[in-house]
């Protein structure tokens, strides 16, 4: 059966040869499996397409991975350059950036349901 969405650690498994927990273990416990087959893994992966859950990695390592960036207009031009910025480093460093508004942009109403 082909997966016709993202691909998982099933597909990486068959493609690379190995049981779906020597891929679990490639991405979660990298030293714990030799080169030869992490480097098979890898690039099974990389061919996929495949980036790991990161969901299903904060359930097992209690970390979210996660950073919040509270901005008090997101229509103001000045904060671009600074949302960018941050989005940039926070993916670079394998986090994800969530963004905060502390309140309603001028002009909104709060009884208006958004589209």
């Amino acid at each position: 059966m082909v997966n016709v969405g993202n691909p998982t650690i099933y597909d990486v498994a068959r493609v690379a040869g190995v049981a779906t927990s020597t891929v679990s273990r490639v991405f979660g416990k990298p030293g714990r499996i030799a080169d030869a087959t992490r480097d098979r893994v890898l690039r099974a992966a990389r061919e996929l397409g495949y980036e790991p859950n990161p969901h299903a990695r904060a359930l097992t390592s209690n970390r979210t991975q996660t950073i919040a960036m509270v901005v008090s207009d997101i229509t103001n031009p000045h904060f671009f350059e600074l949302i960018r910025g941050a989005e940039m480093r926070a993916k670079a460093a394998r986090y994800t950036l969530v963004l905060v508004t502390p309140r309603s942009p001028p002009g909104w109403s709060s009884s208006r349901s958004p589209a």
